[in-house]
């Protein structure tokens, strides 16, 4: 890999949604790219698809638990995984969970956004070092959806784990991430490092790592630019 497309531990990095264009799953997409750069199998990821599916007959918190803790665990009561999430340490995750009303409500039973968030919890208490979400705003009220990224930047800046994001909503995610991938001429993936403005930083300056230097801005294509995904 290139010097400067490197992937550091503190990355958000952002594929501009073309899957459809080469047939690719996003899914294939992402773990692709891992290949293309010479990172080694197995691959330690989680992976949370734009509608946030659960298992229907399981409880939320059932689901939550379910790639994190022995399944012994999976029968206690809610204060064990806000412990669990107290453990991890992202006090925007935790403040997102308090979110869902009822952990014991069937995932089949309750709404899209209640659904999403659980499924966006679950994926980030797993111990992975790679995210990979797709449409990661989908369902998300506005309020939900900043909590979202401040406990995604939280995981980044602090955890360590790279972050890869699909999604139509470029004009939205464009001052939160590190770096644009496209594809090539030769179905190459492309690498675009992004200057972050001054201030933008979701995080305490004491617990901010240092960033890379000697990045290229980004210009954006405003005819590619989506609003929001709903």
């Amino acid at each position: 890999m290139d010097k400067k497309n490197q992937l550091i531990t503190s990355d958000i990095l952002l594929f501009k949604n073309e899957e459809n264009r080469y047939g690719h799953s996003q899914l294939k997409n992402f773990l692709s790219f891992l290949s293309s750069n010479g990172i080694r199998r197995p691959y330690k990821f989680a992976y949370i698809e734009s509608e946030g599916p659960l298992i229907p007959k399981l409880s939320l918190r059932e689901n939550i638990h379910l790639d994190s803790v022995q399944m012994s665990l999976s029968n206690t009561k809610e204060m064990e995984l806000q412990n669990l999430l107290k453990k991890i340490g992202n006090e925007y995750l935790l403040e997102l969970f308090t979110k869902i009303n009822d952990l014991e409500s069937k995932s089949s039973q309750v709404n899209d956004q209640t659904r999403k968030v659980a499924a966006l919890i679950k994926g980030l208490i797993q111990e992975a070092d790679y995210l990979f979400l797709e449409r990661p705003e989908k369902h998300l009220s506005d309020d939900n959806l900043k909590l979202f990224v401040k406990a995604l930047n939280y995981q980044s800046q602090t955890n360590g784990q790279v972050i890869f994001i699909s999604s139509p909503s470029l004009l939205f995610w464009q001052g939160k991430v590190t770096k644009i991938i496209t594809r090539g001429a030769k179905k190459e993936f492309l690498v675009t490092p992004v200057i972050k403005q001054p201030g933008t930083s979701l995080l305490p300056p004491d617990k901010l790592k240092n960033e890379e230097s000697n990045v290229i801005s980004l210009n954006f294509d405003k005819e590619n630019l989506d609003k929001k995904a709903s």
